[in-house]
């Protein structure tokens, strides 16, 4: 585990202990052993999708339906103390330390392919309740997509890689989903995490760190796996996990990413003012609205590890 890594699940640990939830820190056996006994309509699509970090997008959702709380990759540190938890809430990122609707894009030092984007939605945290419909529709939803975009059968989408992902299990296909007609009073409740944009994180400064909710940093591992079907996933007959308030028999249908696109009130936070930024490691701060959590990385090529808190 990369130090990064290792710096963040210290973070989260501290949060969780402070909230008095639940941390679990998800294997990728786990993850598999979830899909195929808990959501097997799943299981083979999951199974056979030409990248792990599709895997990872899959199973953020289900760990997030099965257990509720709240998820976070391992290259995102917290920023507050606590969070409130919210009904269905997503990440939003910014491009810019402002951190409001009217956030304006700042011109780039290095070009990035995420870097001109602002205010737009992203994966790589998410909170909802145990059980939240709206989870099993984006896991169908995703379904669809991925069934209906034929990666060996398209020359496009060999040679643009990452755009397959996003369109079919990432960012984008989150977005396209919450603008269906039917979702639209899910949009008008949808809450936010407020995030900066990970490939600008070195230049934030001190009062702009203040300003989100979470800190995303690169780690390059959604860029780990050069061919397709390569990947190694497991037999999902290993043990799944007994968390506080899970439910191991429920049966019910169904893992990282970048950044995406979609406009409603901020964010699911304690007020800035109340908090300091989550960086110094031991720092006892306030405590604000309790919350249940889950956390998870931004899916390595072979074994993604995934954080969970719940609380």
């Amino acid at each position: 585990m990369s130090s990064l890594f290792k710096n963040s699940l210290h973070r989260w640990r501290q949060v969780a202990q402070r909230m008095g939830a639940q941390h679990h820190l998800w294997s990728a056996d786990e993850v598999d052993a979830l899909i195929k006994q808990q959501y097997p309509s799943l299981w083979l699509i999951y199974r056979d999708v030409p990248f792990s970090v599709m895997r990872v997008d899959i199973g953020r959702v289900a760990i997030l339906h099965h257990y509720g709380g709240m998820y976070a990759d391992l290259d995102v540190f917290p920023n507050r103390d606590t969070y409130a938890q919210a009904t269905f809430a997503v990440q939003k990122v910014y491009a810019s330390g402002r951190c409001s609707r009217k956030a304006k894009c700042v011109p780039a030092k290095r070009k990035h392919n995420v870097e001109r984007k602002c205010d737009v939605i992203d994966m790589e945290v998410l909170s909802a309740t145990q059980g939240h419909p709206i989870l099993l529709e984006w896991l169908e939803y995703t379904r669809r997509q991925i069934e209906e975009t034929n990666y060996a059968e398209s020359a496009f989408y060999q040679t643009a890689k990452m755009r397959y992902i996003h369109q079919t299990t990432g960012p984008s296909c989150l977005a396209r989903f919450l603008r269906l007609e039917h979702n639209l009073q899910v949009r008008r409740k949808l809450k936010f995490v407020s995030s900066n944009n990970f490939a600008r994180a070195s230049e934030l400064t001190m009062p702009e760190r203040r300003l989100f909710d979470v800190l995303s940093f690169e780690s390059n591992s959604y860029y780990g796996e050069r061919d397709a079907f390569k990947s190694l996933v497991g037999d999902g007959d290993g043990a799944v996990p007994v968390l506080h308030g899970s439910q191991p028999s429920l049966r019910i249908v169904r893992r990282i990413n970048t950044k995406r696109k979609l406009n409603e009130n901020d964010v699911v936070k304690t007020p800035s003012h109340t908090t300091k930024p989550a960086i110094v490691p031991d720092q006892e701060a306030p405590v604000g609205d309790a919350v249940s959590a889950c956390s998870h990385t931004r899916g390595v090529a072979v074994e993604p590890s995934m954080l969970g808190i719940r609380h």
